[in-house]
């Protein structure tokens, strides 16, 4: 949320506090020994960084509407989102299935091997035009963001290319670059 953003930057200006924000994937030396030899053209052009979020997801069914537990304001919580019946799988963990709440694993998981894709292109600002994708697909459940999801985000000379997918075999690969 880029508005929470700002506030949190003006109120650690205002009281002169240190804030830190960013994926884990930042702090580790190894993903940044990566990167550092990517972008220094050691193995060549990159031409395609591939973020890959392939992370075993069972469906989470469906749950009946009722009261929300005692100690959840229920109202407070939808905040901006339509109004709506409770169920469980609205709240932690399952918000993120939502669109009024989250953006699936895209969001939730995804960002973080996105960010190492995206830290090995030296030119990546903005892209010039994205496409993606993708669907619910497998399950039936009451979830509604994508578990099957292909996104390509065009910087020019370089693609970033990032998978979703919820149904996987165990032990998959994580992130690949691609390189001329």
């Amino acid at each position: 949320n880029v508005h929470e953003g700002r506030v949190l930057v003006e109120t650690a200006r205002r009281t002169q506090r240190i804030v830190q924000h960013g994926t884990q994937s930042r702090s580790m030396s190894n993903w940044a020994k990566v990167a550092e030899v990517v972008r220094s053209g050691h193995y060549g052009p990159l031409k395609v960084a591939r973020g890959l979020c392939y992370k075993r997801r069972g469906s989470i069914g469906f749950k009946p509407t009722g009261k929300p537990p005692a100690g959840l304001d229920f109202n407070m919580w939808l905040g901006p989102a339509p109004e709506q019946d409770y169920h469980a799988n609205l709240v932690h963990y399952n918000w993120h299935w939502f669109w009024d709440f989250g953006n699936g694993d895209l969001g939730n998981q995804g960002v973080h091997q996105m960010d190492i894709a995206r830290w090995g292109i030296s030119n990546a600002t903005l892209p010039k035009s994205v496409v993606s994708a993708g669907g619910r697909l497998g399950y039936k459940d009451q979830g509604q963001t994508a578990n099957t999801q292909v996104c390509v985000f065009d910087f020019g000379e370089t693609q970033l290319v990032f998978e979703v997918r919820g149904l996987v075999p165990r032990n998959e690969i994580t992130d690949l670059f691609h390189f001329e």
